[in-house]
């Protein structure tokens, strides 16, 4: 029969010890005929060293219970007896003023948070008999400078050392399968951590934002990579990636700022979304012939990243996944790839070159917007979708080269129609001075001269019905645009930031007024 037993008070010795029992005051223990459980304790009573006997009442004190000393500040060290098993869920939480404790080798299983906010604890020693320590178990523990883990442990659980800044170096035992999600997160002053041979898993966060580490290797046992396992690792400049490795979590190493080189082995087909964002040190990457997919964001703003091979394997880039790439001169595509993501290679200034191989189909939104270095691009026979703005701000491009054979679009002076040439689907925005519409377009694309701020005037045929948004954004030097017909349908914003255009159209022709799509309108005395 389950029984409790208050004692009224701690003993507290002329030394600062408290002592237990004692006869007066506020304790209770829980006893179950066969072992005892320290169950709570007054959050002002327990102070300086704190001595647990192994027996009460005749009877073995087995467990510290859940909030058994929660938020005891004063206690400064805790010795527990050989009779203790277990820890409870936030035992020791908050007790700020503790600076050692002595686990018996007793002890198989920490509870959760059982330490945690203990920012004063120096040092804990953690017997070989522990098989397992609970999530966030040391969490917050600030003052916490080394620790080793006993081989009997094979799991390290979530946020177990979160935030254990002054942590400098951890022993991880050769029993060791798996390190959990945020486990390390936050151990700013870890320099390195030697990995061992028994890992297969790191989680989600491990050791996010570990800015002190320098260099990882990861052993040959190791699988999978969590979601931003070295998110915010800003110190780390060289990681060892085995060829057991078949996955990259998310964000795995975003923002490592000091990494300079990585090798992707070839058991990897797949990089996942923000992979290496912001990996602004980042000059090589080596991509295995089993990658097929790299994810969005991937090398987003590795501004150092000269050159990239893509693997023959590959068949499609994500979104973003090399925005901001700025050093990036050059790219050979494979002809495996079928589609390239929106932005893929935004803002990517450096390149000037790019070969679009017979095998793509798709070429999303924005996908080479502000390549500003590239000047021609050849496309193929298999393009059958080229998204909005794809080459907008490209404004050394001079021209669009098309695959006879596409059944979908096609170039004419280096303008890009489609196949009929009734649309006019995009200018070069390197293109510079006048430039008439042939009379078979009925059609202008939403942004098909966007951001050409070399062109002067343009003349838009009699044929023209529709011109949609943004079709002449930004065209900061267009000053003549000049109407054939009468005036065609127009979507939102036509002219928006093209402000020196004025439109003009001539005698004869119905429907016009004083203004067209927010610019003024004159009477065109067209010279004979």
């Amino acid at each position: 029969m389950r029984s409790v037993i208050v004692i009224n008070n701690l003993g507290v010795t002329q030394s600062g010890e408290t002592v237990l029992p004692n006869t007066e005051g506020n304790m209770s223990i829980v006893s179950n005929g066969t072992f005892i459980t320290i169950d709570r304790v007054s959050l002002t009573r327990a102070t300086g060293t704190l001595f647990i006997p192994e027996t009460i009442n005749g009877l073995p004190v087995t467990s510290i219970g859940d909030y058994a000393f929660s938020g005891c500040s004063g206690l400064t060290s805790v010795t527990l007896p050989n009779s203790v098993t277990s820890i409870g869920y936030a035992a020791f939480e908050e007790c700020s003023g503790l600076t050692s404790v002595t686990l018996p080798s007793s002890l198989t299983s920490i509870g959760k948070s059982a330490f945690s906010g203990c920012y004063g604890l120096r040092s804990v020693t953690l017997p070989s008999s522990l098989t397992s320590i609970s999530s966030y178990a040391f969490y917050g523990c600030t003052g916490l400078t080394s620790v080793t883990l006993p081989n009997s442990v094979t799991y390290i659980a979530d946020g177990a050392f979160y935030k254990c800044t002054s942590l400098t170096s951890v022993t991880l035992p050769s029993s060791l399968t798996e390190i959990g999600d945020n486990a390390f997160d936050g151990c700013t002053g870890l320099t390195s951590v030697t990995l061992p041979s028994s890992l297969t898993e790191i989680g989600d966060n491990a050791f996010a934002d570990c800015t002190g580490l320098t260099i990882v290797t990861l052993p040959s046992s190791i699988t999978s990579i969590g979601s931003g396992a070295f998110y915010g690792c800003t110190g780390l400049t060289s990681v060892t990636l085995p060829s057991s490795l078949t996955y990259i979590g998310g964000k795995a190493f975003l923002d490592c700022s000091g990494l300079t080189s990585v090798t992707l082995p070839n058991s990897v087909t797949y990089i996942a979304d923000g992979a290496f964002y912001k990996c602004t040190s980042l000059t090589s990457v080596t991509l295995p012939n089993s990658l097929t997919y790299i994810g969005v964001n991937a090398f987003y703003k590795c501004t150092s990243l000269t050159s990239v091979t893509l693997p023959s394997s590959l068949t499609e880039i994500g979104d973003n996944a090399f925005d901001g790439c700025t050093s990036l001169t050059s790219v050979t595509i494979p002809s495996s790839l079928t589609s390239i993501g929106s932005w893929a290679f935004y803002n990517c200034t450096g390149l000037t070159s790019v070969t679009i191989p017979n095998s793509v189909t798709s070429i999303g939104e924005w996908a080479f917007d502000g390549c500003t270095g590239l000047t021609s691009v050849t496309l193929p026979s298999s393009l059958t979708y080229i998204g909005y703005g794809a080459f907008a701000g490209c404004s050394g491009l001079k021209g669009f080269t098309v695959d006879i054979a596409n059944s979908a679009y096609t170039s004419n002076d280096g303008i890009l129609f489609n196949k009929a040439q009734t649309s006019l689907i995009a200018f070069p925005t390197g293109k510079i001075g006048a430039y008439t519409i042939p009379n078979s377009v009925t059609y202008i694309d939403d942004g098909a001269f966007y951001k050409c701020t070399s062109l002067t005037s343009v003349t838009l045929p009699s044929s023209l019905t529709f011109i949609d948004e943004d079709a002449f954004y930004k065209c900061t030097s267009l000053t003549s645009v000049y109407f054939l017909g009468n005036p065609p349908t127009v979507n939102a914003d036509v002219f928006r930031n093209a402000n020196q255009a004025t439109v003009y159209y001539t005698q004869g022709k119905t429907g016009w007024g004083a203004s067209f799509a927010g610019r003024p309108t004159a009477l065109w005395d067209i010279p004979r």
